[in-house]
This record gives structure tokens, C-alpha cells and sequence, in this order.
């Protein structure tokens, strides 16, 4: 049963960190850069490049994005949010490892008391659910409209002896949140099939650049086995930096390790389905947007979504990694020519952070838009 509610809070995790920032602010006596996808430059040093990901746009359009493809025959360095490593292997093993080891180190001795009183209020059907009792009837109503979406009641009658249509109710809380992850993927992969004609299923931007440049390293290393790969791979962010991030994005992780209760279990399980219904059903949006280049439009889009979590003025996602990743991209880009693979709202500035183009800009370095 922990295992299954470390389940859950790592899918809190990832409904938590993946919001965007609001819509991008002009800087004083400077031009608001837009887009997603950039061209660097400074005297002296070869072009770098900086794409702009968002996490819901099929990997497969990296060979749709303008010159990409030719862009990394002529880097040698493409920095990210995490190493290479970590990106093309699914457990993510230092990060994860990490997290992992930050959960489970609360008291459980509390938890463990409390688990069987709080399964049992999501399982009696005898009296008002858990859902009833701590939802508004504006909130009971949206969760019903995910659980339609998902089918989510003949999926959960499926599983257990509960039928009828309030069924995924007095399903196990842990069972939901699993669900409606997977057939928001399953939803997103046929959107792209139905309209884009894209064969795979969706897999993150970034981890298919990741990926290509991977295989391009293999391909260099069997023509030059003693030579170091062609293209480096530079994780910006630290382990330090990522376990900051997870502490400044676990409000809602540590009321419910303290307070382990029906009441916050239904509050997560209620923000992160009606996420997931919002980010499936609005794919088609978000994909046009960005293939239109509209940065700003998108950031705002996202961070207007409901329940998005809104990051204005979250100095630890944004600004302090921003000015962390200012320490290394300088040097980088002078010693190689570098493409930055980062998410959006790490690049445009927006009303509670400076975007890194914009910094960019104040050392001297021409930034031109490419889509």
C-alpha cells in the first residue's frame, strides 16, 4: 500500500512541475523576444541555437521544426535541462533515485495508522462518497466529465464489484490518477496519428532530440573509436538544483504525508484529473500554437488552462535555475556551438522572471528568431 501512494505522490510531482508561466512581459528598453525556436550569436564564436519544448508536442515534429535537422550536423554541444543519461533512460535513475529517497524518508508510522480509515471511506458505498463529501457540486460536476472522457466507470466496474455511473467514486484512490495518465497519453498519440499522421507514440520533444543525438554519437564513435563522442551533452540542472525544485513544488505532497486524509486525497486526485482532461482535450490547440512560433501565446494558454499551476513568480522553477544555467551556457556556447533544448518559459521573459535570451542579450549576444 506505500508503494501504491508513492505512486501517487510522484504523479503529484508530475501534475506539479509542468505547469508554464504566465505570458511574457517586456523588459525596460528592450524588444520582447517571441517564439520557440532561436538563432545565438556573439563575435568571436560560432552560431549556438535554443528551441524552446513544451511537454505535449509530439517528438516525431523535431523534423518539422525549420533547419533543426541540419542545425545538429553543425553543433557540438546541446545543453539541457538534465544530461542525456538521464533523458534516454526511462527511469531517469539519478533523479528519480533522488526523489524517491526524499519521499520515503518521512515517519510513515502515522500514515500506516491512518491508511485502512481513509481506504475504507473511498470503498463504502453505504453512505456519501468521499467525492461528495469534499467537492463542491461545480467540482463534482467537472470530475464527472473526466470520468465520462476516460469512460472511467466501465473501466473501474471492470475491476471490482461497483457498477453504475458514479462507479470510479469507490474505486481506490490510487487506481485513478494511474488511469487517466495513460489514456491521456493514449489520447494524445491518436490525435497526432488522426491529424499530424505520425506512426509512434508521443514521446517528449526533447527526449527525440536526445535521442537522434545519441545516435549520431554511435554512428561517429564506430568511424572514430578513439575519439570522444561528437556531440557533448551538458545536464544544466544539478541534483542540488532538482531536489530544490521538488521542495518548492510539494505544498500539496507534504499536506498530504501530514495529514493523511480522504479529504486531501480527493483534493489531488480532483486537481490532476481535471489537468489531464484539459491538456487531452485542448492537444489540437496547443499543437497549432506552437507550430505557429507563438511562445508568448502558448505560455499563456498553458498557464490559463484549469488547475494549471501557475509558477508567477516561483523563483525556484524558474528564475534561480535561470540564473544557475547563466553560470554554464556562456562558456559553452564560446567553447562550441551549442543548442539549447529547454522548456519554453525558460527562455521568454515573463512578469516574475527573465527569460535566459534575454540575458543573453545584455552580454552582447544577437538573438534572432527562427520560428
Amino acid at each position: 500500500m506505500k508503494t501504491r501512494l508513492l505512486r501517487l505522490i510522484l504523479f503529484a510531482v508530475s501534475v506539479l512541475v509542468t505547469g508554464a508561466a504566465p505570458l511574457a512581459a517586456q523588459q525596460k528598453g528592450q524588444k520582447v523576444l517571441d517564439g520557440v525556436f532561436f538563432k545565438i550569436e556573439k563575435k568571436g564564436q560560432k552560431p549556438s541555437y535554443a528551441l524552446g519544448t513544451v511537454h505535449y508536442v509530439h517528438g516525431d515534429y523535431m523534423h518539422e521544426i525549420p533547419g533543426l535537422d541540419s542545425i545538429l550536423g553543425t553543433i557540438t554541444c546541446m545543453a539541457s535541462e538534465m544530461g542525456m543519461e538521464e533523458m534516454i533512460h526511462p527511469d531517469q535513475q539519478a533523479t528519480m533515485a533522488s526523489l524517491i529517497a526524499k519521499l520515503q524518508g518521512f515517519d510513515s508510522s502515522k500514515l500506516e495508522r491512518e491508511m485502512p480509515t481513509v481506504m475504507q471511506e473511498f470503498l463504502d458505498t453505504t453512505g456519501i462518497d468521499a467525492y461528495t463529501r469534499y467537492l463542491t457540486p461545480q467540482q463534482l460536476d467537472s470530475l464527472d466529465l473526466v470520468a465520462d472522457y476516460y469512460q472511467l466507470n466501465d473501466k473501474v466496474a471492470s475491476m471490482s464489484t461497483v457498477q453504475g455511473e458514479k462507479a470510479y467514486r469507490y474505486a481506490l484512490p490510487f487506481v485513478l490518477p494511474s488511469l487517466w495518465q495513460s489514456l491521456t497519453m493514449s489520447k494524445i498519440t491518436q490525435f497526432y496519428k488522426d491529424v499530424r499522421g505520425y506512426t509512434s507514440d508521443y514521446k517528449l520533444l526533447d527526449l527525440m532530440i536526445a535521442t537522434k543525438v545519441n545516435e549520431m554519437n554511435e554512428a561517429y564513435a564506430a568511424e572514430h573509436p578513439d575519439e570522444q563522442p561528437r556531440i557533448k551533452s551538458v545536464g544544466l540542472d544539478s541534483i542540488n538544483v532538482m531536489g530544490a525544485l521538488i521542495d518548492s513544488q510539494s505544498d500539496m505532497i507534504n499536506l498530504l504525508l501530514d495529514d493523511f486524509s480522504a479529504k486531501n486525497l480527493v483534493k489531488l486526485i480532483y486537481r490532476g484529473g481535471v489537468a489531464q482532461y484539459e491538456l487531452s482535450n485542448q492537444i489540437g490547440k496547443i499543437d497549432s500554437i506552437y507550430r505557429s512560433g507563438k511562445g508568448c501565446e502558448l505560455i499563456d494558454f498553458l498557464n490559463e488552462m484549469p488547475e494549471s499551476d501557475r509558477v508567477y513568480g516561483n523563483d525556484v522553477l524558474i528564475s534561480d535555475r535561470n540564473r544557475y544555467w547563466m553560470t554554464q551556457l556562456p562558456q559553452l556556447m564560446k567553447d562550441r556551438p551549442t543548442l539549447i533544448v529547454v522548456g519554453l518559459a525558460h527562455l521568454l521573459n515573463t512578469p516574475g522572471s527573465e527569460g535566459i535570451l534575454s540575458m543573453l542579450q545584455q552580454q552582447g549576444y544577437k538573438i534572432t528568431r527562427i520560428l
